[in-house]
């Protein structure tokens, strides 16, 4: 695997939207959990920007910046919910991909599990019984991830746009 970083200008062979060394800098103080290999932890960061394209798909503020480039971002004409402009790779981008890296270095796959089940009753021996609405989602929200992407996707709250 070859690791490529967006450097913001709509590369076509990029992979991943933050350096192993961003990353580290961003963990310096929160954890003590992003340990490992470089190649570990690129390949955690090429996971987690799959993941979060994936995520914001359609859902993202503005519009690809070059037709040939690799990854949902950078953009166009996009403006986060105070209204700036939002250019080369976001630092709410970086931070979902960051929150999704780890997650990814502790356990691979674990942001975008293959469910071939879903529940649809649990039952303790006993009084305690729980029962999930059909249709909803049985997996992990990472709500870090969720809240970072949300100041760039759509429906994520007031949009204002300078004219």
């Amino acid at each position: 695997m070859s690791f490529v970083t967006e450097d913001g200008t709509g590369l076509s062979t990029s992979n991943s939207y933050v350096s192993v060394a961003e990353a580290d800098a961003y963990f310096l103080d929160a954890t003590i959990l992003w340990v490992g290999t470089n190649g570990a932890k690129e390949k955690a960061l090429v996971r987690a920007t799959r993941t979060i394209d994936l995520m914001g798909g359609n859902r993202f503020l503005g519009i690809k910046l070059v037709e040939t480039q690799a990854l949902a971002w950078p953009r166009d004409e996009a403006y986060d919910r105070d209204g700036i402009e939002l250019t080369g790779i976001p630092v709410y981008l970086k931070r979902a991909v960051y929150e999704a890296a780890l997650q990814e270095l502790i356990l691979e796959g674990s942001t975008m599990p293959n469910t071939t089940q879903q529940v649809k009753m649990e039952r303790v021996e006993g009084a305690v019984q729980v029962s999930y609405v059909e249709g909803s989602y049985q997996g992990t929200t990472f709500r870090a991830i969720k809240g970072w992407l949300d100041y760039i996707c759509k429906g994520s709250g007031l949009r204002v746009v300078r004219v």
